[in-house]
């Protein structure tokens, strides 16, 4: 049976629970609001199942050596704006579900729980679009995925962290070709517990329900990232401090779950089909691109992967990064092989956010700086001026900068 005595050996992907035959094995939130596997030891008929299919201990899956990276942008200007980058995911998704698939990605629950779901159509899609700054639920997923590649031959696509990935490639085989399967570039993944905690403390505050939550808004371009949320009652919250507090559990690291600063996936063989990621690099290699309305840099590793794309291209504005890169090295936009440290205070901030209100608990270990306040009175005022444009492009290539290190 699978014992979870190392956290950092585990990230929450369910295959095993989805493999048990005993159905033995429940995915339970830890005090920091992770989810790990427990095996009710009673049923168990130590078959070794769960220890097999773990993609972190378990015998890894031949990988792809990376066959093409390109930087891309949807033609439609529409989609851009609602996408986290380029718009590739709506691409690739739209030409599965005209075939007549089904495609498995993150939205939102009715409680605004952060899971993974099934559309069949575009409307299917709303909350589908944007990065979720959260470690999704996959709950039953994996096993309604393999149920559904069994029963038809349509094509279906899985997007998720390089982990939900390979925990569902472990599952299901990679020898299905009906099977397209999308891994992000992923820096790690927030606490659900915290996330609800966030939810819970704004709308307590503001007396109102939240409707939606879009963590990567384009209201003020590409690189002016701004929080944005939507509650029933249309109104919207943004600009604030308080819409901000989460994603800085995020990007100071201090909120990630164990396994996210050892992160076996992080630079090894890709098993899926598609890598996305940000590109904030493009103007150092194509001033055509460079819009500020986002652009995605998309890895090919597979034949079938590369068949999709050849089928979604002229839907697309598409440069090959050799041609834009030259000389440079390829392996500098590989960002998801960076590490990521573990915050000396980490521990400690876990467990007073058992015991302590969610504002005294950001106040503690994530005061807001002088910096911060500025930035957030400075960049609607400067919306508003002839100098937006060019302001918010200079941004955009102080992060790319940043990113690049």
């Amino acid at each position: 049976m699978i014992i979870i005595n190392d956290k950092k050996k585990c990230s929450g992907c369910t295959a095993c629970y989805s493999v048990c035959p005993q159905r033995c094995i429940e995915m339970r939130q830890d005090d920091e609001g992770f989810y790990y596997p427990e095996i009710d030891t009673t049923k168990c008929i130590n078959c070794g199942l769960c220890n097999e299919i773990c993609p972190i201990s378990g015998k890894q899956l031949p990988g792809f050596e990376c066959a093409e990276i390109f930087a891309c942008q949807n033609r439609n200007d529409n989609i851009r704006k609602i996408s986290t980058s380029g718009g590739i995911f709506a691409a690739i998704a739209s030409k599965i579900l005209n075939m007549g698939g089904s495609v498995w990605a993150v939205g939102f629950d009715k409680d605004l729980t952060v899971i993974h779901k099934k559309a069949t159509s575009l409307s299917e899609m709303d909350d589908m679009y944007g990065s979720k700054y959260v470690q999704s639920e996959l709950r039953e997923t994996f096993n309604e995925i393999k149920q559904e590649l069994k029963k038809n031959e349509k094509p279906l696509l899985f997007v998720g962290t390089p982990c939900q990935v390979e925990g569902l490639l472990h599952y299901v085989g990679t020898d299905n070709g009906n099977l397209f399967t999308i891994d992000l570039v992923c820096y790690g993944v927030p606490s659900p517990k915290l996330y609800k905690k966030w939810i819970e403390t704004i709308e307590r505050k503001h007396k109102k329900k939240i409707k939606c939550v879009y963590f990567r808004d384009k209201k003020y371009g590409y690189a002016g990232v701004n929080i944005k949320i939507a509650f029933t009652d249309d109104s919207f919250l943004e600009d604030r401090i308080e819409v901000k507090t989460f994603c800085k559990t995020m990007f100071s690291h201090i909120g990630l779950r164990p396994s996210c600063y050892e992160c076996p996936f992080r630079g090894r063989k890709r098993k899926c089909d598609f890598t996305l990621g940000d590109l904030w690099e493009i103007g150092d290699y194509s001033t055509d691109m460079d819009d500020n309305k986002g652009t995605t840099k998309l890895q090919i590793y597979s034949e079938k992967g590369m068949s999709l794309f050849e089928a979604i291209r002229t839907d697309l504005i598409v440069c090959h990064m050799e041609s834009l890169v030259g000389d440079r090295l390829i392996e500098k936009l590989d960002r998801e092989k960076y590490s990521i440290s573990m915050p000396a205070k980490r521990e400690m901030f876990f467990k007073d956010s058992n015991i302590m209100d969610y504002e005294e608990l950001i106040d503690k270990y994530l005061p807001t700086s002088i910096k911060e306040q500025l930035a957030i009175w400075l960049k609607p005022v400067i919306l508003k001026t002839p100098i937006s444009e060019s302001f918010f492009r200079a941004l955009k290539k102080l992060k790319a900068k940043r990113f690049s290190r």
